[in-house]
């Protein structure tokens, strides 16, 4: 192979890692976040993320609340991405939130993203029971989760792998469904992300500085090929 035709061929080759990068990335899926993704502290905030299906917001839950059991951890604690959640309810400032059954959920998408590097992990927990379900499909069940952990740790552990076929391209759905309780100081609580690989996309800086060198490359190989034929 000359010389000239290798030269091509390595720039080539950076064009195209350049034109092709992909990166990690991730979903935080807590509840009891804001639109900014921040930690509520406020009694009664609206959870900017998770809802009530079939309408109404959900709330968190604060130490302050009628609806707050003084055996749950603390908001906050327990975290497994580094931020910590909040426990939320159907209702605040009432110690009744209302019969079971009823569910929580949560929408993301994953446009962009290679499903097959694609996980779920986290941690959650309820009082009184229920399961929680990634786009219809059950993945993790608990009970009387207030009796089962310590201030620092959550009840149930989720933990979707990647290449489980269970997510979507677009549209996910994941849900908490309180199946029964004794409509006394009830909430859900879930802690922890998606996390997955950003599909290759350009990358248009380095694209720009690479076309910048082209004229150059192509000056290189025509004075080897010159040099080549004299």
């Amino acid at each position: 192979m000359s010389r000239a035709i290798s030269t091509t061929l390595a720039v080539s080759v950076l064009i195209m890692a350049c034109l092709a990068q992909a990166r990690a990335d991730s979903i935080n899926l807590s509840t009891g976040l804001d639109a900014l993704g921040n930690l509520q502290t406020a009694d009664g905030a609206v959870d900017a993320n998770w809802s009530v299906v079939g309408g109404g917001a959900a709330y968190v839950v604060a130490s302050n609340d009628p609806n707050w059991y003084s055996g749950w951890a603390p908001n906050g604690s327990g975290s497994t991405n580094g931020q910590g959640s909040d426990w939320i309810a159907k209702t605040t400032g009432q110690e009744n939130p209302g019969p079971a059954p009823y569910s929580f959920s949560t929408t993301f998408s994953l446009a962009g993203y290679n499903l097959a590097t694609v996980s779920l992990t986290g941690t959650w927990c309820i009082d009184d029971d229920g399961t929680v379900f990634l786009n219809g499909t059950p993945v993790s069940v608990g009970g009387e989760g207030f009796d089962n952990y310590t201030t620092t740790t959550l009840l149930g552990t989720v933990d979707v792998l990647a290449g489980s076929g269970l997510f979507n391209q677009e549209s996910n759905v994941l849900t908490i469904e309180m199946q029964s309780n004794d409509q006394s100081r009830d909430g859900v609580r879930f802690d922890g992300s998606v996390q997955g690989e950003l599909s290759a996309v350009p990358s248009p800086t380095p694209l720009v500085s690479m076309a910048s060198l082209l004229p150059v490359v192509a000056g290189m190989v025509f004075l080897r090929r010159r040099r080549a034929m004299a």
